[in-house]
């Protein structure tokens, strides 16, 4: 976000959250324009004449004479969630560290020009300019860690929680990696998530909050992207194609950045890592170099779901660099199983009536989820399947949390096998097992020679 974006969101917050003042030592000469700097001021005198919790633009606006400066004045609280102090600080602390670079960069300039024509160096200005990129970098004297840092007991109070923009699939606030094969329906996936976000509507049954839906296709021909549309009804996403006059920045190229211009709150997909990317995803650095850039554009209030394929010897995990997930927050595998048994089959393409595992991959920060979801007779629809798994998932909980408290793997899979629970198939027990655990249904630990021990 530029300067002048900063400071308007920051003015916005302070207009809905005054004691926002009471957190930060922001002035007006931090401000980047002179109407920001007018306005700040005149927000400022009336938080210190009423405490008022809540500033109306009317009264604002009431101050001020020219009509440009009335119409920037209305347009403060368009589309700004309610403010909270941790997002204000970081705004405040970006806006700052730009206007001292802006600062060292004049200050530099000018050492650079009294030495071409004088010859020497000014000492005194040269230890002020050391100063300020000291302070810039953190190692200024009034760099003060702990002035921003946390007690556990000030973290425990905030008033945090996890959110969704999809429910159970795509947290808020979060760079998703969806991995699959090739020409699995990865794009349909995605088109029809795209669709629901930005219509507010459920998908597979779950609900989305609302969100302006930018859909970034690297890799695409347009006549695809218009076909599939069509097919859909896409109608409120925004398509950035390699077509367009501005293409879409690689990025790890020069001109990344561009994507910082796209609106804040965005749900942005990318399609795909490999078309969006110049370097190689084999090697950790490069990954490490676009993981770090989406985390920036992460930060500017949106979400990312980034496609990516997955290893011809593993549909499981993400092609490339385990540095993929290893950065991402939220990991989803999407592939094929077989139909009864939910095995994972090793074709790609295509597949109109073929069965989808859609759910948390080898990695995420989230609760875990497990979906099965079937293509529709017409391309591009998704329907929810029954786990068949689910009634031997909750015989094993409740075997575990009653007479099989506290038993070891092998004599649970030996009562298991009597019950004739995944068809008395040792491995496929096993794996039920792990899977529980993972959706914290029960959890292990080493026993007697390291026998693994099942508890509620």
């Amino acid at each position: 976000m530029s300067d002048v974006g900063l400071g308007k969101e920051i003015l916005s917050m302070l207009t809905l959250r005054t004691s926002l003042f009471e957190t930060s030592d922001i002035s007006s000469n931090d401000f980047p324009t002179d109407l920001q700097k007018r306005i700040f001021s005149i927000i400022a005198r009336i938080w210190e004449n009423d405490r008022p919790a809540e500033i109306p633009l009317a009264l604002i606006a009431a101050e001020v004479t020219s009509t440009d400066d009335r119409l920037f004045i209305t347009t403060l609280q368009d589309g700004i969630p309610r403010p909270t102090p941790e997002n204000f600080t970081l705004c405040v602390q970006k806006l700052k560290r730009n206007r001292l670079a802006e600062k060292i960069l004049r200050m530099a300039e000018h050492q650079s020009r009294e030495h071409l024509s004088t010859g020497v160096f000014d000492d005194t200005g040269l230890a002020e300019l050391k100063r300020l990129i000291n302070e810039q970098d953190g190692r200024g004297a009034s760099f003060d860690p702990y002035a921003f840092m946390r007690t556990g007991s000030q973290l425990q109070a905030l008033d945090v929680h996890v959110d969704w923009v999809m429910e159970k699939l795509i947290p808020e606030g979060a760079i998703t990696l969806l991995h699959g094969p090739a020409g699995l329906g990865k794009t349909w996936l995605c088109l029809a998530i795209a669709k629901a976000v930005s219509e507010g509507m459920p998908f597979l049954g779950f609900q989305t909050k609302k969100r302006e839906v930018v859909y970034i296709d690297y890799e695409n021909p347009l006549a695809i992207d218009h076909d599939r549309a069509a097919v859909l009804n896409v109608c409120s996403p925004y398509f950035w194609h390699l077509s367009d006059p501005t293409r879409p920045p690689k990025l790890d190229g020069p001109h990344w950045h561009l994507l910082k211009a796209l609106h804040p709150g965005s749900l942005i997909i990318i399609d795909t890592a490999r078309g969006a990317t110049d370097g190689d995803e084999i090697k950790g650095q490069d990954v490490a170099l676009v993981m770090n850039r989406l985390k920036e554009i992460r930060e500017l209030k949106h979400e990312i779901i980034l496609q990516a394929h997955t290893s011809k010897a593993n549909k499981k995990i993400s092609k490339g660099a385990t540095t993929w997930e290893d950065l991402a927050d939220h990991v989803l595998a999407f592939y094929r199983v077989k139909p009864g048994t939910l095995e994972e089959i090793e074709e790609e393409g295509f597949d109109p009536n073929a069965l989808l595992y859609l759910g948390t991959g080898n990695k995420t920060r989230y609760a875990p989820c497990r979906l099965y979801v079937s293509l529709g007779a017409s391309a591009g629809t998704f329907t929810l399947v029954d786990d068949p798994n689910s009634d031997a998932l909750d015989a094993l909980a409740e075997y575990i949390r009653g007479p099989g408290i506290g038993e070891n793997q092998k004599a649970i899979i030996k009562w298991a096998m009597s019950e004739g629970l995944a068809s008395k198939n040792r491995s496929r027990i096993s794996a039920l097992l792990r899977r529980g655990e993972t959706a914290g249904r029960w959890h292990s630990h080493r026993g007697f020679q390291g026998a693994l021990i099942y508890e509620p």
